[in-house]
């Protein structure tokens, strides 16, 4: 209920693997991909189950450091991300050594506000995202609509924005935005910005 309210719906595996195998096709192993509303890391554990593991915990935490970056405004689910990122690199590489640093880890994975911090955008190669979806009103005059906006739209207007020129995003977002008549503009707005799909239907 209180997810609900947020407008917070966590990305799960089958749709996070999707997400992932689609940017895999877009960039190399060396770039930096961001989830700009990490969550519990769905997107990003789906994203490091693909990175190469190297010949220790230690060393493949800082490989996968480098590459790995995420924003939450909530710092119990940043650190949940990081545990779960540590958990996936010991499992995947079969360590039995420990790391005691957590906060150490993955520092391009911290506390921080999409909206505001745009210039953590900016460092990013590409985009993993699951924003969230409840209507808010809107802080900044939009060219696409007035009043009551869906949050997704902002955050993903915010990304366009701020990203690297033809940075890659692959997206969970609400169907409204694809074919409700009030986001006409917004989807133009997208277009122009050389985001052009493809799109998949995915259910409630």
């Amino acid at each position: 209920d209180e997810r609900r309210r947020a407008g917070t719906f966590f990305s799960g595996p089958e749709i996070a693997d999707k997400l992932a195998a689609a940017i895999r096709l877009k960039v190399s192993s060396d770039a930096v991909v961001m989830d700009p509303t990490c969550g519990l890391g769905d997107l990003l554990l789906a994203y490091a189950s693909g990175l190469p593991i190297r010949r220790t915990l230690v060393e493949t935490l800082d490989f996968w450091g480098c590459r790995l970056a995420g924003m939450d405004t909530r710092s119990d689910l940043v650190r949940m991300t990081k545990v779960r990122l540590l958990f996936l690199a010991r499992a995947r590489g079969r360590f039995s050594e420990a790391t005691n640093d957590l906060d150490g880890l993955f520092p391009l994975i911290a506390v921080g506000d999409a909206l505001k911090d745009t210039d953590r955008l900016a460092a990013a190669d590409a985009f993993l995202f699951n924003p969230p979806f409840g209507q808010v009103q809107s802080e900044t005059e939009q060219p696409w609509a007035k009043g009551q906006i869906n949050a997704a739209a902002i955050f993903l207007a915010t990304l366009i924005a701020h990203r690297k020129p033809a940075a890659p995003i692959a997206a969970i977002l609400p169907e409204v935005l694809r074919c409700g008549s009030r986001y006409g503009r917004f989807r133009d707005f997208v277009s122009d910005a050389g985001l052009t799909g493809p799109f998949e239907p995915m259910g409630r």
